[in-house]
C-alpha cells in the first residue's frame, strides 16, 4: 500500500487530480494502521487473560504440602 501511495505522490507532479487519490489512499492507510494497532491491543489483552487463567488453574491443582 505504501508503494501505491508513493506512486500517486509522484503522479501529482503531472496531474493535479492525483491529490484526491492521494488523500483517499492516505485515509485507507491510516485506517489499516489503526485497525492493526487495535488488533495488537486486543491480542495482548487476550494473552493477559490466558496467562491469568493458567495461573489460576495451576493454583487450584496444587497439592498442599
Amino acid at each position: 500500500m505504501n508503494a501505491a501511495l508513493n506512486n500517486l505522490r509522484d503522479a501529482r507532479r503531472t496531474d493535479p487530480r492525483a491529490y484526491t487519490a492521494i488523500a483517499e489512499q492516505e485515509a485507507r492507510l491510516a485506517w489499516v494502521r489503526a485497525d492493526t494497532l487495535k488488533a495488537h491491543d486486543d491480542f495482548n489483552e487476550m494473552a493477559g487473560e490466558v496467562r491469568k487463567l493458567r495461573r489460576d488453574a495451576k493454583a487450584e491443582t496444587r497439592v498442599p504440602a
